[in-house]
């Protein structure tokens, strides 16, 4: 028997789906939905323009029970708590709802592609306009805009899970909020529509990714577990809770399969000046200030830079401040310094960076992935070696499929009806 038909039997099993009510199939539902808000939010006064094909209202019943026509340009604003709605430049509506639920075919805002589905909500003195998704149809958005699609198949699985782990995670955390998860980097990358402009091969391979995966998620302690990830880790990986004061302990392991990766060393360099600009509004300094010297002064096991000194000079008085490297990354850039993993050359009228790897560093780290399936090491393993205290589970039963710790490659190759191979040696 196929392993990924013994897997989808299996997810029938645990989840009892032949049994299942209709209240408890709308449950299941409810759990595998993510609410992504798209871009960022706006004005309660501001006009938005939604473009598209038979764009309709589908909530609040009134309008789309009036509103019998569809649409190809639709503008919404809010004001005094009403929503106003013009279509076409032509028909005008004004209601009061807590939200307006819109569909449509190949909308889009402000040139960029939304999904079919999707609502706009006010969220304190903002507005936002949200995506509603079966979380496998959102990570179709996910999975090729955080990893190349053209990487190895193994890597591609392998992030998927984690994908699909983090943002079911972040929408457990998030239940009640408007919106779960940023379709930017501070969540995952998604891009409406942007899977339909793959080539078919590609989309092929995404698909491939996903089907064979469908349902599986990581788990520690028997909960859905922060499936962190980052582009490259420069050789060891971090711990949560060092990069995000809150965080708990996911394990770190040393990695030494990211050599090919172009972000492995990195050197930036910034005038005193340049960097002074950069930094004067954190700690509130006006020009009669310039920057005199940056200096570490704690690091992590992984050799991180945990906190750092910025001293700064006016005439004969000086101040210094403490900051993490993680903060002076958000100051400076994130593509700028790539990492926390870095040393700092103070020279005359100059502060040069010296980094290794891209990214937090926490969890998998893409690069290493990628190197671990061209050499022929399963997802589960590269799972296995960069999640250490994890667990792969069926979601959303959370029924333990594999348990990572001391876990022999014999037990692997047995569920997942595989045959033995010299070069899945890590």
């Amino acid at each position: 028997m196929s392993p990924w038909i013994r897997i989808v039997l299996l997810n029938m099993v645990f989840l009892g789906m032949w049994s299942l009510s209709h209240a408890e199939i709308s449950k299941l539902d409810q759990l595998n939905l993510i609410k992504v808000r798209l871009g960022q939010s706006h004005q309660l006064s501001e006009k938005l323009t939604l473009q598209g094909k038979q764009i309709r209202v589908i909530e609040p019943f009134v309008l789309r029970k009036n509103i019998l026509k569809q649409y190809d340009r639709l503008t919404v604003f809010n004001e005094k708590n009403q929503w106003h709605l013009v279509f076409n430049n032509e028909e005008t509506f004004t209601v009061s709802a807590g939200r307006l639920n819109i569909q449509g075919e190949d909308l889009s805002f402000q040139g960029k592609r939304l999904t079919p589905s999707i609502f706009i909500q006010k969220n304190k003195d903002k507005l936002d306009i949200v995506s509603e998704l079966d979380v496998e149809k959102y990570l179709l958005g996910v999975l090729p805009s955080e990893m190349p699609a053209g990487w190895p198949i193994e890597a591609l699985k392998a992030q998927v899970i984690a994908s699909r782990t983090y943002a079911l995670y972040t929408a457990q955390k998030k239940r009640s909020q408007t919106f779960h998860l940023e379709s930017t980097v501070f969540d995952q990358v998604f891009r409406a529509g942007y899977f339909k402009r793959l080539t078919r091969p590609i989309q092929d391979k995404v698909k491939k990714a996903i089907e064979e995966t469908k349902g599986l998620v990581l788990t520690h302690r028997g909960q859905l577990m922060p499936s962190y990830y980052h582009a490259d880790c420069g050789g060891q990986t971090e711990e949560p809770y060092l990069v995000w004061p809150g965080e708990g302990k996911n394990g770190t392991v040393k990695d030494p399969y990211c050599p090919l990766s172009p972000h492995g060393h990195w050197t930036v360099s910034y005038s005193k000046e340049q960097l002074f600009e950069k930094l004067k509004s954190k700690w509130s300094l006006d020009q009669s200030w310039h920057l005199k010297n940056i200096s570490i002064t704690k690091k992590s096991s992984s050799k991180r830079i945990l906190q750092m000194k910025i001293s700064f000079q006016s005439g004969l008085r000086l101040r210094s401040f403490y900051t993490s490297a993680h903060d002076l990354r958000r100051l400076v850039g994130f593509n700028k310094l790539k990492s926390t993993l870095f040393n700092v050359q103070i020279l005359e009228n100059k502060v040069v960076f010296h980094g290794q790897g891209h990214g937090h560093g926490v969890g998998m780290c893409q690069w290493g992935a990628r190197s671990l399936a061209l050499r022929g090491i399963p997802f589960y393993e590269i799972l296995n070696h960069y999640y250490p205290t994890g667990q792969l589970a069926m979601w959303p039963s959370k029924k333990l499929i594999a348990r990572f710790e001391n876990q022999s490659k014999k037990d692997w190759f047995k569920f997942f009806n595989l045959k033995d191979k010299s070069s899945s040696q890590m």
